[in-house]
């Protein structure tokens, strides 16, 4: 409770208040009373702190905890062919992991991300180039693209080897 005070004055039936002549009430008419108001309590519930995320455990990879998948931070940086990729993410030693393979066109396309700046993607992953190839094939001479521009998904020869780079995914868990 806060005690506060408040002053009480004799009414001024003067009409013409604010004009001139007119006066304020003398001041030995102001006599102070003590009163007491009580706080109003608020129940607010507390903010919830995000759950923290344990770092990478290697600068080079970035964690998805909701999928619980563990990318390479940058693509392979050069043009290379669906079979280069493949071997690529197969000869990839980062983080202390050997395990790295492409990713589905699904996985991919989990992370593409339209409001976000530059090429649409999740986790601040650096990509050189739009098209990035997935482990999904089409057939014994085609496999599956997304394009990181647009969002789009495209089946390419698996020998055609301008633009489309690798980007390696593998198991967190």
């Amino acid at each position: 409770m806060l005690p506060l005070l408040r002053r009480s004055a004799k009414p001024n039936n003067n009409s013409q208040c604010g004009a001139r002549g007119s006066h304020a009430p003398p001041a030995a008419s102001i006599a102070p009373q003590q009163v007491t108001v009580s706080k109003p309590e608020l129940l607010v519930p507390a903010p919830q702190a995000p759950e923290p995320q344990a770092p990478d455990p290697e600068p080079g990879v970035w964690t998805d905890r909701s999928t619980g998948l563990m990318w390479t931070k940058q693509d392979s940086g050069s043009s290379m062919s669906w079979n280069e990729a493949v071997s690529h993410s197969r000869d990839l030693r980062l983080g202390g992991y050997s395990d790295w393979r492409l990713p589905t066109i699904d996985e991919l396309g989990a992370l593409y991300d339209r409001s976000l700046p530059d090429r649409h993607i999740k986790g601040g992953i650096r990509l050189s180039g739009w098209w990035i190839w997935s482990a999904t094939k089409e057939g014994s001479l085609s496999a599956w693209v997304f394009y990181f521009q647009s969002g789009i998904r495209r089946s390419l020869r698996a020998d055609y080897s301008d633009l489309s780079r690798a980007l390696c995914v593998r198991s967190a868990k």
